[in-house]
């Protein structure tokens, strides 16, 4: 699946249980013209006043840009709301949190340098999302962090795979937002059990947390993961293709 289009819808299908979820793409040009035009326009009265205490116009762009990408994908599910209804606010280990009466979606967000990707889920199938850019410079440091048998799997693949640190990278950062902590907690514990290639894409499972799996999709310098609950069928669908993912 290429990285092309802003939205994407996704069913999830769980035995007797669909749902669905919105994940939504934006960059940096979309807040060119007049970020404090823009916030005024994107903002909850709370996420305005957090905005307004950021001195640097980075920081600034950055919250402005995740809360944007987060109320898209969350418009999307609830027709109903407008951007100023919905107040993303953030818990203690800085994960958002959408805080709006008798919603039951959550939402994870991933910035890049100039880009940013949000997901909306139902509370009931716990999702994470991570995007990472492919660079040289950070494989060196990522490997580092890695455990021995995630060292191996590298080994294994690398001569036909080139970006695999960065791939399972992108699972680890995207399951520690299923369990809400970042990397605040011992790397090890999120350490990559299998990494399987399949056509367009790839899987992988976790060895201290076998409930759930991560869908990996690159694309050019970009590196996508989506973690889920590892029984969970996901089918996403940018625009008017579809592409499938179990």
């Amino acid at each position: 699946m290429k990285i092309q289009s802003n939205i994407w819808h996704l069913e999830l299908l769980r035995e007797n249980l669909k749902q669905h979820a919105v994940m939504f793409f934006s960059t940096e040009y979309a807040m060119e013209s007049g970020i404090e035009f823009q916030s005024n326009n994107i903002l909850h009265y709370s996420e305005s006043i957090k905005f307004n205490s950021f001195q640097s116009p980075k920081r600034k762009g950055d919250f402005l840009l995740g809360r944007y990408c987060a109320k898209m994908a969350l418009v999307a599910l609830e027709k109903h709301l407008t951007f100023q209804d919905i107040h993303i606010d953030v818990g203690v280990f800085n994960q958002p949190i959408i805080k709006i009466p008798k919603s039951h979606y959550q939402v994870s967000i991933s910035h890049t340098q100039s880009s940013a990707i949000a997901l909306v889920f139902p509370e009931e199938q716990p999702m994470g999302i991570d995007l990472e850019i492919l660079s040289v410079e950070s494989k060196a440091v990522l490997i580092n962090q890695f455990t021995n048998h995630e060292i191996a799997l590298v080994r294994m693949h690398r001569d036909y795979i080139e970006d695999i640190v960065t791939l399972l990278w992108t699972a680890k950062e995207s399951l520690s937002k299923i369990l809400k902590t970042g990397l605040t907690l011992a790397l090890n514990l999120l350490e990559v059990k299998t990494f399987e290639k399949k056509e367009d894409y790839y899987i992988v499972t976790f060895t201290y947390f076998n409930q759930y799996k991560s869908i990996l999709i690159k694309h050019n310098d970009v590196c996508l993961g989506i973690s889920l609950p590892k029984h969970t069928q996901i089918f996403l669908t940018p625009n008017i293709q579809t592409s499938s993912y179990e």
